[in-house]
């Protein structure tokens, strides 16, 4: 578990770890994370064998734009909720679906640590 807390960058200690609550996140709350409109992300939106995700590509557009205009923060926002969603918990190509939102969601406002549950789903992988 230390070396993955290492690689990561996020050390447990003073972290509660996060664990998926059962609830999904609303568009309204990605929304604002990632500085598209609701009405765009309920259209782009997907589902593929029942799991609901946001576009890849439609993520990587929206931080070029960002990139292109000099909006760091919300950039920086974007690029690790596609790490999350592409790196740590991929779960359908070209999709970020919304367990992986939720799992930045955690990191990003209330700090838990998704190191106990990388290493649930590496687990889960390698069994």
């Amino acid at each position: 578990m230390e070396e993955f807390e290492e690689i990561l960058g996020c050390p447990l200690e003073g972290r509660k770890p996060y664990l998926f609550s059962g609830f999904y996140p609303s568009l309204a709350r990605i929304s604002k994370i990632v500085k598209i409109s609701t009405q765009i992300l309920d259209r782009e939106k997907q589902v593929e064998n029942g799991v609901v995700g946001v576009p890849r590509k439609c993520l990587e557009a929206k931080a070029r734009v960002l990139a292109s205009q000099g909006e760091w923060a919300p950039f920086m926002d974007i690029l690790e909720l596609l790490i999350f969603g592409v790196v740590l918990f991929p779960n359908m190509d070209g999709l970020v679906d919304r367990a992986a939102i939720d799992a930045f969601l955690a990191f990003y406002d209330r700090r838990e640590s998704p190191v106990v549950t990388i290493l649930a789903d590496l687990y889960d992988t390698f069994d």
